[in-house]
């Protein structure tokens, strides 16, 4: 035999002679033994081939394929083949019997399976149909072979079951040894064979049959499995690290492929061959070993994607890079609405079934071992710290390669929302199971990692909804469940992974409007050229792209069902957080109930609220906001649960003592004009109605929703009172959802009737220390529409200077370069005029709609100047000498509408005018009233079509003030010279109760101050902190006024 060894070609793939003896030994140990019995048996003359020997050799045949019978006639399986070289070894007793089975399959397969006179027939068609239409497969590929060998081998086992030859048996029982033995010399000495792709063969054998791994009758992984469990017990001639890491980079290899995509039929089907990997716990070991990764600085978190699952996992809609190419949506222009749907279905079917696949593989490897359930929680703990920077303000500014794509980001969420899916019910007791102290807990190395249950590092430096410092501090439990950490895991990676995709997708839906709207703006001034619009043409094709991406990568129907009940559930818990001591996880059992949620909640929270991390109300926000853009019809999916967001926002909202930021809170207004029913479109107002049902339902007969007013006027006034360095716009864009709900609540009588309570609440405590929460509201709304007016007003000038000189024909006489960044400087005021104008549109129609029911306040002494004066003043401005300054072209484009807001104005103007001093504070405006404003105004009422009786009663409130001014005028002259210890230092008018500021000792008068501490909780003379509580009051100085007053005006 070592002449024979000697002999074969591929003694020459190892590095001596002595190195292929020593591997034939593992696999023809008997191979000496066998010569001498058969050379024995010859030289015996009694020797003779028993019925049990014909029945081995007929086994043999069926089995292997393989004969040594010349004659085919001869043979007892038609496509049994006959090798002569191996024939003539057992010319004299040709028949295969255990001795000689494991050198003569040996023998077959190490010969050239490519020479022309090769030819073993053991293609089993009903075997191999499944997966390849070429017949001679088996002919060439030799772990193809061993697995056929496998399948006939099963069958006469259980053919021969009963048999009571223990020859038979132990036949058996070899061919199967034999089997196995050289299928795992495929994967642990690869080189031996010729012309083998032991790889492919392996994948190809994983996806035979459509089963589980564990179901019986899957046999192609039944046999690997035992492949496997052979090359364990075998591990000195090749690891199952060493044997299987060539397929599992294979597979890597084949998704990262250009040619791959979410769609491709094999996408799915590599999955299912990485799922082979979890049928036993050492595959399951060896699989994640090889898809761990090793710390490094320079890869940071993109180093998981690199891993195969990570492969697996970047399989989106989504391109594989931010500059593309796309498999997807690649000519959108070209695409029917039709077709685009009929893409996104195509995807999102196909999204469901890799990562419903990609689950399975973490379901499986989580329940081999609670080792192999630690390794994979930390795996995907690892991977979502490592990449953690993607959720941060500076990441867009960092390279691209160092976090994991924004596919693998879609995905991993996506797979981790289906591990909540069981605790994902607002009812649900597990959600009871959920532990807060988990964010508090440290876990110093792997071993403690383990046996606590946390995977998640990194928790306790995450800002919390409250500092620790402002409640009785939670106690950390020592272990944590599954639950827990699924649930912190799912928020984290919705933090981290998700949460950028959807502002990528919100911003490059305003990138793709700003694009429009230059396209419209180049066509119009191209004037039939059409050479400018084709750079703008690609841009907005490439933006389209991206946009038609990323919505169906983010709007994949399970992802989205999946993330909103995930949501709803984690609302319902944070309630009880928020309001509940909730019992230890060690007491919760089948019989426990979630707590009944009551109103009002106290002014202490429990410890466990300083445990949750801001980023889990900012998730559920986000997604809300997410869904009401662009998939509205999901909130009326889980018809009555969507009550537990309504219920977290009047926990929340109104409590600084239960989520301090206020900006947090001002997210929760956004979050409920998501959930607030949109307004009926006209094209299909029927099907809105039907489609909003449950949430017109929830602002009416929600059982706490009578808070709901309150608690949205304090969050308006808490981000006013921040105290913190924030972009002056920024409380803007927190108020402009706040009043679109103050108008929708307007209109259901429980709402209004509320804010009236408020109201009234107000006027009896105007002048109390801390000011009521509606005087507040109604002071930070007419210092919005001041700013907002004006500022609108300055830009829509600007816009008409730069209008004018473009139709001069200024900017054609400019270097192209500077023609440029004109344009982009009218773009840009353009911008802030649209905003500005949009949102003072929303502050003064707030105003008239107040007003019209609510006027006492309004009209105090404390604040009906700063109403009147800011009314005068936008009036004057809107239908002064100075109008013209405003006439722009396009002004549908800057959503400028002076005629609105000149409507909305002299609407306020009617709705105080029954308060004297209402129209005396008009009058009193010495900066903008004139006895001519009213009458320009009716002139301007005339034009926009203001109703003839708006017009008379506008005339006849000009004529009222004009006679009070009349009256006024007169006492006023006789209180001209007045002493100047009796004039306010601040307004210059004469003081009606005086009262010292204690830090700066000036004396001022109290109505003054008051509607500055309103603003401004600091003295106005040397910025000390100052309350209303704290002036002092001056009674002989008020004493002596009045009696100055009265003596001066006995006569008038």
């Amino acid at each position: 035999m070592a002449e024979d060894l000697a002999s074969n070609p591929f003694a020459a793939l190892f590095s001596s002679l002595e190195t292929a003896k020593a591997f034939t030994e593992a696999v023809a140990a008997s191979d000496l033994e066998t010569e001498i019995k058969v050379t024995d048996n010859a030289n015996d003359p009694d020797w003779h081939e028993t019925n049990e020997d014909k029945e081995i050799n007929v086994l043999a045949e069926r089995i292997f394929r393989i004969s040594l019978e010349r004659d085919s006639k001869l043979r007892h399986v038609r496509e049994a083949s006959y090798f002569p070289d191996i024939a003539e070894v057992y010319s004299e007793h040709p028949a295969i019997s255990c001795e000689n089975l494991k050198h003569i399959v040996f023998e077959v397969l190490m010969l050239d399976r490519h020479d022309p006179d090769f030819h073993v027939s053991h293609q089993l068609d009903y075997e191999r149909q499944q997966l390849h239409e070429a017949s001679d497969l088996e002919h060439t590929e030799v772990l193809t072979y061993l697995y056929c060998c496998y399948r006939r081998y099963l069958t006469q086992h259980e053919i021969y079951e009963k048999c009571k030859s223990e020859a038979v048996a132990a036949f058996l029982r070899e061919s199967r040894d034999v089997i196995i033995l050289n299928a795992r010399m495929c994967l642990q000495q690869p080189a031996l064979y010729q012309f083998q792709d032991f790889v492919s063969q392996f994948i190809n054998l994983c996806l035979e049959e459509d089963l589980p791994n564990q179901d019986s009758n899957n046999f192609p992984c039944q046999f690997l499995r035992e492949v496997a469990e052979e090359v364990e017990r075998n591990s000195d001639q090749g690891s199952l690290s060493q044997s299987y890491a060539p397929i599992l980079q294979e597979l890597k290899l084949r998704l990262n492929a250009e040619n791959m995509s979410i769609v491709h039929r094999d996408a799915v089907n590599y999955v299912k061959v990485m799922h082979f990997f979890t049928s036993t716990s050492a595959l399951a070991r060896t699989f994640l070993s090889l898809n761990t990764p090793e710390p490094s600085q320079k890869h940071h978190g993109r180093i998981y994607e690199m891993t195969p699952i990570g492969a697996a996992l970047s399989l989106s809609v989504l391109p594989r890079s931010e500059t593309g190419p796309f498999q997807f949506f690649s000519k959108p222009s070209t695409q029917s609405k039709k077709e685009v749907d009929m893409v996104e279905q195509s995807v999102w079917k196909a999204a469901e079934e890799l990562v419903g696949g990609l689950h399975k593989i973490f379901v499986d490897l989580m329940t081999t071992t609670s080792d192999m359930k630690h390794y994979t929680l930390r795996w995907l703990g690892l991977c979502i710290q490592g990449n953690s920077g993607r959720g941060k303000l500076w990441a867009s500014n960092l390279p691209a390669n160092l976090f994991v794509s924004d596919a693998f980001a879609v995905n991993l969420t996506h797979m981790l929302l289906l591990f909540c899916k069981p605790f994902s019910n607002p009812e649900s007791p597990k959600l009871l199971k959920i532990q807060p102290s988990y964010t508090q807990a440290v876990a110093s190395g792997d071993k403690e990692m383990l046996q606590r249950s946390i995977h998640l590092l990194g928790m306790p430096k995450e800002t919390f909804f409250i500092p620790s410092d402002d409640v009785e501090k939670e106690e950390i439990d020592t272990n944590f469940t599954f639950i827990t950490e699924c649930f912190f895991m799912a928020q984290k990676a919705i933090q981290v992974f998700l949460q950028p995709v959807l502002s990528r997708l919100l911003s490059v839906n305003r990138d793709l409007h700003q694009i429009q709207r230059l396209y419209n703006e180049v066509m119009q001034q191209s004037q039939g050229n059409e050479e400018p619009l084709v750079n703008i043409k690609n841009r907005m094709e490439k933006a389209m792209s991206f946009y038609l991406t990323r919505k169906a990568a983010l709007t994949q129907p399970q992802l989205l069902s999946l993330a909103f009940n995930f949501q709803i559930a984690s609302s319902a818990w944070l309630c009880r957080v928020a309001t509940t001591k909730l019992p230890k996880v060690t007491d919760v059992d089948a019989s426990s109930r979630l707590p009944d949620l009551k109103f009002p909640v106290t002014d202490s929270a429990p410890g466990a609220v300083a445990c949750i991390p801001e980023f889990v109300a900012e998730n559920i926000c986000h997604l809300i906001n997410h869904i009401h853009r662009y998939e509205e019809s999901v909130l009326e999916s889980e018809e009555t649960k969507i009550e537990h967001l309504l219920s977290f926002v009047l926990v929340y909202m109104s409590s600084p003592r239960r989520m301090k930021n206020p900006h947090m809170r001002a997210e929760l207004a956004e979050m409920l004009s998501s959930l607030m029913p949109s307004q009926a479109s006209e094209n299909q107002p029927d099907q809105l109605m039907t489609s909003q049902y449950f949430r017109e339902q929830m602002f009416e007969t929600h059982p706490h929703i009578n808070y709901l007013a309150e608690s949205l006027m304090h969050v308006f006034v808490s981000i006013e009172m921040t105290g913190e360095s924030v972009a002056f716009e920024q409380k803007f864009n927190y108020r402009r959802p706040m009043y679109i709900i103050l108008k929708y609540i307007w209109n259901i009588p429980l709402h209004q009737n509320r804010i009236k309570e408020l109201a009234k609440l107000a006027e009896r405590n105007i002048t109390a220390t801390d000011p009521p929460l509606f005087l507040r509201f109604i002071n930070l709304l007419v210092n919005d529409a001041t700013y907002l007016l004006d500022e609108a007003l300055m830009f829509m000038g600007q816009i008409r200077e730069k209008q004018q000189e473009r139709d001069r024909g200024e900017w054609s006489g400019m270097p192209e370069a500077q023609r440029h960044q004109e344009e982009a400087n009218l773009q840009q005021i353009s911008r802030l005029a649209q905003y500005h104008n949009v949102m003072g549109s929303s502050t003064i129609s707030t105003l008239r709609m107040l007003t019209g029911h609510i006027q006492t306040i309004f009209c105090h002494a404390t604040f009906v100047d700063r109403m009147a004066s800011m009314l005068n003043y936008f009036l004057c401005r809107l239908v002064g000498p100075k109008q013209k300054e405003f006439v722009v072209k396009d002004k549908e484009n800057f959503d400028f509408k002076p005629q609105e807001t000149v409507s909305n104005i002299l609407a306020i103007y009617l709705n105080l005018q029954a308060s004297e001093l209402f129209c005396q504070a008009v009058f009193e405006d010495q900066r903008s009233y004139t006895s001519e404003l009213f009458s320009q105004a009716c002139q301007v009422m005339e034009k926009i079509g203001e109703s003839p009786q708006t017009i008379l009663d506008f005339m006849t409130l000009d004529e009222r003030i004009k006679e009070l001014k009349t009256t006024k005028l007169s006492e006023e002259q006789a209180l001209s010279d007045a002493p100047e210890e009796f004039l306010d230092p601040i307004m210059g008018t004469l003081m009606s109760d005086p009262v010292m500021l204690p830090s700066s000792r000036n004396i001022v008068d109290r109505n003054v101050i008051a509607r500055h501490i309103l603003s401004d909780q600091t003295d106005p003379f040397n910025r000390q902190p100052l309350s209303l509580d704290q002036v002092i009051s001056q009674p002989e100085l008020k004493s002596k006024i009045e009696a100055w007053v009265a003596e001066r005006t006995k006569h008038l």
